[in-house]
């Protein structure tokens, strides 16, 4: 009866403060016209283009899924109701004979080839069919130099180097290729969490202030290649992530759980030092955001900061929307106060998973849909708490179409599925995202609903069936 109640409150407030790697099977289907742009207004947008905050994120390429589907898993987004999709590309996706092995050169870098583009634009076409509309491309794609060779995806040179010239130059290039190549998409994240773990030196840790500084000059020459290659795309930031610690210039590592509000210092030192009239590296000064970016993108996971939807008893009722939105919208207030208020937000990732300590252990008898089996151990979520997620996600949208935060053009949910693989790299936290369990051919399970995607479908206006692939018949049949 407590949890209920603060739930009805909660929900109260929100209403007030409120690789070259191509599939052998084509995707047939028809092309509709794409917007590009949302209004805008002195103080932030009168009237956003609100249907494109119904989004939704989900590598679509090189999945690590069982038995992943591109087609069905765009069958199951229009079914939800998204409007909006963000679009991974990998390097191998797109870049044939790209490898992190060799240095990258122009001519790796200057085309796509033709059954590439074939089987992406008919990947956009049946994105279109089911009523999405606006398609961001993310690519965090880091062209190889010579120290950075044979390293991981991740790896920059350092900054201010002739090498870190070159690495700009190629950034350049690869993404006017990547916007002359894909027009259907009009929105591009020029990388993903920058001034998270995924830029890195080779040799030691980035200060936030380097990874801001590489970030500036990342966006600055992406933008440049952008608008050479499609005059009508728009470039928005890469999508910021919370951290939980962050080195400092004087050596100092800041190690307290920062949440949201390391997004907002992060975004404070990226105008502060577009500003300065420093950079762009390597070009004439310009102190103009706009040459560097149109749209701002973040990822407003909470990381327990504040009380949120992960807390490890679904019984604790600590929830509290209106930190979340203050928290964001310390993020605007930046943006607002350095010219911004007109540019828009796009959240490119943001949902709720389950911990560890929220799960139940089962054992291998146990044929219930809600099972994973990681770690040599099963385990399954509780009905109790599968509600009570779609709950939160309920507040956490109110809270989103409220006029307090006006600014949140599109919201990609993250993500479709849980993934038995990507818990090797992240754990439970990874897993547990998804709005439909991962197929599993022993439980006799496709890809099935869990309760957040009957709550999001809800919410996004969606009228498609969620158990069409529920079935491991349905999810592995070859004909669509």
């Amino acid at each position: 009866m407590k949890r209920l109640l603060i739930i009805i409150l909660v929900c109260m407030l929100c209403m007030n403060v409120f690789s070259a790697c191509v599939p052998s099977n084509p995707i047939n289907s028809s092309t509709t016209e794409q917007s590009t742009t949302a209004p805008k207004g002195p103080d932030g947008p009168k009237e956003p283009t609100r249907k494109y905050l119904y989004g939704l994120g989900e590598p679509l390429i090189s999945s690590n899924v069982n038995a992943f589907n591109t087609e069905k898993s765009i069958d199951l987004a229009g079914a939800l109701g998204a409007k909006s999709f963000r679009m991974w590309f990998t390097a191998s996706d797109v870049f044939s004979g790209f490898s992190y092995a060799k240095v990258t050169t122009d001519a790796m870098i200057s085309s796509i080839s033709k059954q590439t583009v074939t089987y992406f634009n008919e990947v956009f076409d049946r994105m279109k069919a089911v009523g999405i509309e606006e398609i961001t491309g993310m690519a965090h794609i880091l062209p190889v130099t010579e120290s950075t060779k044979g390293s991981n995806q991740h790896y920059v040179p350092h900054f201010g180097t002739e090498e870190y010239q070159t690495f700009l130059n190629k950034t350049e290039l690869m993404w006017k290729t990547l916007a002359s190549t894909f027009t259907q998409i009009t929105v591009w994240e020029v990388g993903n969490e920058t001034n998270h773990s995924f830029m890195e030196y080779t040799d030691r840790e980035m200060t936030y202030l380097e990874r801001a500084k590489v970030t500036i000059d990342i966006m600055y020459y992406a933008n440049k290649g952008i608008k050479a290659g499609n005059p009508n795309a728009i470039t928005i930031t890469p999508g910021f992530a919370p951290v939980t610690s962050y080195l400092l210039e004087n050596g100092t590592k800041v190690t307290e759980n920062n949440g949201i509000d390391s997004i907002t210092y992060f975004m404070e030192l990226i105008y502060e030092n577009i500003a300065s009239g420093k950079f762009p590296t390597g070009l004439e000064s310009d102190t103009d955001p706009d040459n560097y970016f149109q749209g701002v993108a973040w990822h407003p996971y909470d990381l327990g900061k504040y009380p949120y939807a992960n807390t490890n008893d679904p019984k604790e009722d600590k929830f509290d929307i209106s930190l979340w939105v203050e928290a964001n919208n310390r993020c605007y207030e930046v943006m607002k106060k350095n010219g911004d208020g007109d540019k828009e937000v796009w959240f490119t990732e943001f949902g709720l998973t389950s911990k560890k300590d929220s799960l139940l252990q089962t054992t291998a008898d146990d044929m219930d849909h809600k099972i994973y089996f990681v770690d040599n151990k099963y385990y399954k979520t509780t009905d109790d708490y599968e509600e009570l997620q779609g709950e939160f996600v309920r507040a956490y949208f109110d809270a989103m179409e409220s006029d307090e935060m006006h600014y949140v053009h599109a919201c990609h949910f993250f993500r479709l599925y849980g993934c038995t693989v990507d818990y090797s790299w992240n754990g439970f936290t990874v897993l547990y995202y998804g709005m439909f369990f991962e197929a599993n051919e022993r439980l006799g399970r496709g890809f099935y609903p869990r309760a957040k995607a009957y709550v999001i479908q809800d919410i996004y206006g969606g009228t498609g069936d969620l158990m069409q692939y529920a079935t491991w018949e349905a999810a592995t049949s070859i004909n669509n």
